[in-house]
């Protein structure tokens, strides 16, 4: 992983929960912490996403992609829906949802482990290790190998 400062944690959850408000979430996901690191270009974490092509732009797109996905797979037209496309931001503080709980617990475990600090390195590893998900189908929509990301985030690049 390149060296180099990386916005802390709170930091990195403030702006995951600007993402999701800016989505009208009503809470936190993992794909809004993906997207708040996304967002760093200029961060060695950043850097690293895109690298891999997972600019902030398009995993907006690819987001947008995932939820007319859902929708037709469960037999709904997206279109009959009249999903916005801008849609209706939230407001106020968000929650956390489960898939981004389960990311940061794994980071502080990890951290705890190794007696280390924690980092947004971590935190993307994290997320992206994820076997299910929405963040897991989003990387596969943008043909983006999981392994390979992984590895490269524990500086084993192949």
């Amino acid at each position: 992983m390149p060296s180099g400062p990386d916005q802390s944690l709170p930091l990195l959850v403030k702006a995951a929960q600007t993402e999701a408000q800016a989505l009208g979430a009503k809470a936190i996901e993992a794909e809004h912490l993906l997207l708040a690191i996304a967002a760093q270009p200029d961060s060695p974490v950043g850097q690293t996403l895109h690298r891999f092509g997972l600019l902030h732009d398009r995993l907006i797109d690819l987001i947008g992609g995932e939820r007319a996905r859902s929708l037709a797979f469960i037999g709904i037209d997206p279109a009959s829906v009249g999903l916005p496309s801008t849609p209706k931001k939230t407001r106020g503080r968000l929650p956390l949802a489960t898939s981004s709980k389960q990311a940061l617990a794994r980071v502080v475990e990890n951290s705890n482990r190794r007696r280390d600090k924690l980092n947004v390195a971590e935190l993307l590893r994290a997320i992206v290790g994820t076997d299910a998900g929405t963040v897991a189908r989003l990387l596969a929509m943008a043909n983006v190998d999981r392994a390979d990301l992984i590895n490269h985030l524990e500086g084993r690049e192949l």
